[in-house]
């Protein structure tokens, strides 16, 4: 077996390969100097399963790597790769909402598709909505038992809360998990894109400790309009768990001003300049395990 990556996430790639203890196989990306993508498999992989490993944040290159090197790879040895795609960009944009927007979540499942794929491979994709669009072998797994592990839990003075309907199924998993009996969930409204509003909070979060769970961190909206929320109703302390760290727009700061304590995600996109209220941890150890059983 060899590992490609594109350019997004090339230090998770080279940890997966140590991890699985399989090889890093070469490849060269470069533009021309009008911007055009070229895409070179620079070592041999004839005979071998291949897999391909891409986030998708900041999709509209890394998409196109992902897409040019499936194609390089089946040209090289005549087999469908394996693609790990541990954050699928466009998975929001999951359904024709307002009418007359596009449905990303299907094109990009189509184009995936359409350059030849053995299996593509996710890790708590959006929705799953935007898993109904990937018409080839699918699995997408979970980074919640890695968020539970990583943080330290009284569950009798824990509230795990869901900041949006989106988001019930991940909290009662991580409630579940890390045997907190309480749940609460925030309702909220969109008035237009990136903006959010805590409408209602249902469950009681007075003198708890509280931890948001969600899938991605964008520009942090949801959590910050949450965070009043759950303040304004007696939260003691807030920490937030969420797999994906997008952290647009100055998120990581406008989260601490709102007055979150900690926050934990994964690097399943690559955190650069990290500060000191937000905490990493790998997502390798579970894609080399998975590898390994295939």
């Amino acid at each position: 077996m060899i590992l490609f990556s594109t350019s997004a996430n090339e230090p998770l790639a080279r940890r997966v390969a140590k991890e699985a203890k399989i090889r890093l196989g070469k490849r060269l990306i470069s533009s021309f100097t009008d911007g055009e993508l070229s895409v070179q498999i620079t070592e041999s992989s004839r005979k071998q399963e291949t897999v391909i490993l891409a986030s998708l944040h900041q999709p509209d290159r890394n998409l196109l790597e992902l897409l040019w090197l499936i194609n390089a790879a089946r040209k090289w040895n005549g087999r469908k790769p394996t693609v790990i795609a541990p954050y699928l960009g466009y998975a929001r944009q999951d359904r024709a909402e307002p009418k007359g927007s596009t449905v990303a979540a299907e094109t990009v499942a189509q184009m995936i598709k359409s350059v030849g794929v053995k299996k593509i491979l996710t890790i708590d994709i959006h929705s799953k909505q935007a898993a109904n669009y990937i018409r080839i072998p699918y699995q997408d797994l979970t980074a919640i038992p890695l968020l539970v592990k990583s943080l330290k839990i009284k569950p009798a003075q824990t509230v795990i809360v869901a900041p949006d309907a989106g988001a019930i199924r991940r909290a009662e998993m991580f409630s579940k998990l890390s045997r907190v009996k309480n749940l609460a969930v925030i309702q909220k409204k969109r008035p237009r894109p990136g903006h959010a509003v805590a409408v209602r909070l249902e469950g009681d979060v007075a003198e708890k400790d509280i931890v948001i769970v969600d899938d991605m961190i964008d520009s942090g909206g949801t959590i910050i309009a949450a965070t009043k929320l759950l303040k304004k109703h007696g939260a003691r302390s807030i920490k937030v768990a969420a797999t994906h760290g997008i952290f647009s727009k100055g998120a990581l700061t406008k989260l601490k001003a709102a007055g979150i304590a900690r926050i934990i995600t994964t690097d399943t996109i690559p955190q650069k300049n990290k500060p000191t209220h937000l905490k990493v941890i790998s997502v390798a150890p579970m894609l080399a395990k998975y590898l390994k059983s295939i």
